[in-house]
């Protein structure tokens, strides 16, 4: 069965690294640092515009033992270049990153795909830290980029790089209420935004709970085009 595109845009935009989808209403587990670094380039052998990816998550254990279950979503346009994964510094013994199809209600969908694997906390004071490497093939598939994750964030950036050929709106949505700053960076032909966040809460996972672009600070891509000598595009 085929994927719908709008189906593949909620899976890719909405949910980064995180755990399992479960709602974590304590603070056993906490994200102490997180990083996400987009970088706009152009692929010469495409001829076309791709997004260059950088995940980094510090899990940190509290209290009590815990197993993160970290997932990540890919698709046809987008691709897991690299997983890496350590648990207090030291890389652990017998786990290893699983790649497949993406299955809802005993459907598989050829289009969605997702890596997962456990990340085991064992003890007060472990930090488990995770970074996956990312490349949007269609910049289309970059949408919104959220600051909050299913585990309470104790500070969290989120970096766009964009050359002087590349036309974007950043649009920042549902900020109010948060710890949000955000700063401009111009060198060398290219902008770098950087917007940082702090203490920001976890996801609540019911039914009632509307969607997570009414209610969860994000920033919202959209992208005007890009052009250089060797090309223009418009998206």
């Amino acid at each position: 069965m085929r994927c719908p595109f709008t189906l593949l845009m909620i899976l890719c935009s909405c949910v980064n690294v995180n755990a399992g989808f479960a709602n974590t209403k304590d603070s056993n587990i906490v994200i102490s640092v997180a990083k996400d670094v987009f970088e706009f380039v152009y692929d010469k052998a495409s001829n076309s515009v791709q997004v260059k990816e950088q995940i980094s998550m510090d899990y940190l254990c509290n209290d009590y033992r815990s197993t993160i279950q970290v997932v990540q979503f890919y698709n046809d346009k987008m691709q897991i270049n690299d997983v890496d994964f350590s648990i207090d510094g030291k890389k652990p013994k017998g786990i290893t990153p699983v790649f497949s199809y993406y299955e809802i209600d005993d459907y598989f969908y050829s289009d969605a795909h997702i890596c997962h694997f456990p990340l085991p906390l064992e003890k007060k004071g472990s930090i488990g830290s995770v970074r996956f490497s990312r490349t949007y093939k269609d910049p289309r598939y970059l949408t919104n980029i959220f600051f909050s994750e299913y585990y309470p964030v104790v500070s969290k950036q989120i970096v766009f790089k964009v050359p002087s050929w590349m036309n974007i709106e950043l649009k920042e949505m549902n900020f109010a209420g948060y710890s949000i700053s955000k700063t401009k960076d111009s060198k060398d032909d290219e902008d770098i935004y950087t917007y940082t966040a702090t203490n920001v809460g976890a996801r609540i996972s019911e039914e009632s709970c509307p969607g997570p672009t009414y209610i969860y600070p994000h920033i919202s891509d959209l992208k005007r085009g890009a052009s250089a000598r060797e090309f223009i595009h418009v998206f």
